[in-house]
């Protein structure tokens, strides 16, 4: 994923802060370009570089990939196997969408041979099945792949006899008791089992295989259960995940379209797909629209969500998508998919101006409140995950803040799986500004469980108290957080504990930052604007000190900030600095609604 690259750092500062991809409107040529210079690239390619960016590992296949990879290592000392397809089968479908964008778009015969020669080639392959032995995102990329090509008949008998033979090995030998074991029931709805079986479906309906349409029933059974856990539960794997998941939903549903089988899904789908798209505007980075904000496992290399927000585009229209439709075209042709690209190639995907920002919407995983969607805008994002998913944090109230293409106040944006410091991080205190608890003088309690609520948008008002387990009865913790101007105030309440009861908040600015402190506040610059932080309670305004500064061993980037208080009443204001100066904002406790 060239394209897509933040380097070798997994984190989300290193993508927020590189200044060629805070972009303003596209133009066509711009697109065009970008498309042709993806072409060229893949063209000259004879070997496929694939960056699990994960582990920071770089390893290269030769093209066609006729064979199932096997010579690689553990990767992860404890970890085995690692899942090496995975990235491979990105990078795979990603070349061939390229590819297949130059087909459509020129009729370039080349680029049109070039993939069909390396579908036709998984026929090589003994089975499509991941590193464990597993059916996963291997098998489900490769099946959408193979579908999405060979449901055009013009091909040469040769070759699209080799593309069947791959696809009767994956359908016959890896997919029935996968799927036995998986859906005899509704299955899951988390995104691995869920991209594999639209997937497949996909595939066995473009080859006519006799269990397309018990797939298909199947597929609709589960997308309308994750709509209706959305709405009554709050299900959400947060932008990253979900535009996974739903770029294959759409893609099963473009070939189902494209056949006639299932045609009237678009319509009827319309309102929660819309709410999908919503979402995702709503949480984009004001001046970098190909980001989504750091809550919960959001990786700013899966840019998936683009892409359905390109189909969606196309089926309803750039008025009943205007959020996204808007940031489409304000993403930097760079940072597009191939698909999203040749979309935005094809359709009138611009609107003129942006939606109206609202003060606060509450969506299945935050509260976002938005005063613009441009670059010098702001978006302060509140976490509520209410959905027990696994990769999510246990973050309830937490705050995030992003200005100027890059998110200030922030969170490592992931989970490391890999037992040791990083991944202590990644799920612990210091990596969310959530309060901590310690009662006695003992272990410190932090939050457990989704069980947190909304109770009010003007200001947004979060209980995070039964997202704690081991509280006394009488423990009360809230967090409310309003704008004023160009202000952003958190309030912290944690009250009905024992007098020596302390809260800990950490917060965490972007690498890149630089840090300075003023007369007790402190200052965090980008070089050409600031951002200013500082703390009180009702008795006044208490000094930051850069003895207060903590660095994780397991951070990758973020350096945060760790201030502790007794239990009680405690305020911090965010005071955004366009003047970029050295004087403090004056300190006023703001009166709590």
């Amino acid at each position: 994923m060239v394209w897509r690259r933040t380097g070798t750092r997994y984190e989300i500062s290193g993508c927020s802060v590189d200044p060629r991809w805070q972009t303003d409107l596209s133009s066509a040529e711009d697109l065009e370009q970008e498309l042709r210079s993806r072409v060229d690239e893949q063209l000259r390619r004879t070997e496929l570089a694939v960056d699990h960016y994960r582990i920071g590992h770089r390893w290269a296949f030769p093209l066609p990939v006729g064979q199932r990879p096997v010579d690689l290592p553990a990767g992860v000392p404890g970890v085995a196997p690692y899942p090496w397809l995975i990235w491979l089968t990105w990078e795979l479908v990603e070349r061939w969408e390229v590819l297949r964008g130059a087909a459509t778009r020129w009729d370039d015969a080349e680029a049109r041979r070039l993939v069909r020669t390396e579908l036709a080639a998984l026929a090589g392959w003994d089975h499509f099945r991941e590193w464990n032995d597993k059916v996963s995102l291997p098998t489900g990329h490769l099946a959408m792949s193979l579908a999405r090509e060979l449901s055009d008949p013009d091909w040469d008998p040769e070759h699209r006899e080799q593309a069947h033979q791959a696809a009767r090995t994956l359908l016959h030998t890896d997919v029935p008791a996968w799927y036995e074991e998986t859906w005899l029931g509704i299955g899951s709805l988390a995104n691995i089992p869920m991209i594999v079986l639209c997937s497949v479906a996909a595939l066995a309906r473009v080859v006519g295989d006799p269990s397309a349409e018990v797939y298909a029933e199947r597929v609709v059974e589960a997308v309308e259960t994750w709509f209706a856990a959305r709405s009554a539960e709050h299900l959400t794997e947060q932008t990253a995940y979900n535009g996974y998941l739903f770029d294959s939903v759409t893609q099963w549903m473009e070939i189902e379209q494209a056949l006639g089988t299932r045609h009237d899904l678009a319509q009827r789908w319309r309102s929660p797909l819309l709410e999908l798209g919503d979402e995702w505007a709503q949480l984009s980075v004001p001046g970098r629209a190909d980001l989504a904000v750091p809550l919960g496992d959001v990786e700013s290399e899966m840019t998936q969500w683009l892409s359905c927000a390109a189909r969606f585009t196309r089926w309803y229209g750039t008025e009943a998508t205007a959020g996204t439709s808007w940031l489409l075209r304000r993403c930097s042709p760079e940072r597009l998919p191939a698909t999203a690209l040749v979309i935005a190639l094809h359709d009138q995907v611009d609107v003129a101006a942006p939606p109206p920002p609202e003060a606060a919407v509450e969506l299945p995983s935050a509260v976002a409140l938005r005063t613009g969607w441009n670059h010098d805008d702001r978006l302060v994002a509140v976490g509520v995950g209410r959905h027990e998913m696994g990769h999510l944090h246990h973050d309830t109230g937490h705050v995030v803040m992003a200005w100027r293409g890059t998110v200030w106040i922030t969170d490592p944006g992931y989970q490391q799986y890999v037992p040791g410091p990083e991944r202590d991080y990644t799920l612990g205190s210091a990596a969310h500004n959530t309060p901590v608890i310690t009662v006695d003088g003992s272990d410190q309690i932090l939050q457990s469980r989704k069980e947190g609520r909304v109770v009010g948008l003007a200001p947004v008002q979060l209980d995070l108290t039964d997202c704690y387990a081991g509280l006394p009865a009488t423990a009360r913790l809230t967090r409310a957080v309003r704008q004023a101007d160009d202000r952003v105030i958190v309030d912290d309440a944690v009250t009905g504990l024992a007098a020596a009861a302390e809260v800990t908040v950490h917060w965490l600015a972007a690498a890149g930052l630089a840090w300075s402190f003023v007369d007790g506040w402190i200052r965090w610059s980008d070089g050409t604007a600031c951002l200013w932080l500082g703390t009180g309670t009702p008795a006044g305004r208490e000094h930051l000190s850069p003895t207060a500064v903590v660095r994780h061993p397991g951070s990758r980037g973020p350096i945060g900030v760790s201030h502790t208080w007794p239990a009680g009443n405690r305020q911090w204001q965010f005071v955004q600095d366009r003047q970029h100066g050295w004087h403090p904002p004056t300190w006023v406790m703001m009166p709590t609604d």
